[in-house]
């Protein structure tokens, strides 16, 4: 999420603010599942959560 995204959410109201989180989420979460593709195309073991994202954040080396 963005800066702006944030901003926007933080400004919003009662519906508005349902909507507007859940896109955010939605949006999220594909990202989560983009990245797990990834680790597993590339040879990644299928562990649980918090692991992948702990390994795609080490330095390579």
């Amino acid at each position: 999420m963005s800066e702006e995204d944030i901003a926007e959410l933080e400004t919003a109201e009662g519906d508005q603010a349902a909507q507007l989180f859940l896109e955010q989420m939605i949006v999220h979460h594909e990202g989560a599942v983009t990245v797990a593709e990834d680790h597993l195309a590339n040879g990644g073991e299928p562990r649980g959560p918090g692991t992948i994202r702990r390994d795609h954040q080490r330095p390579a080396g």
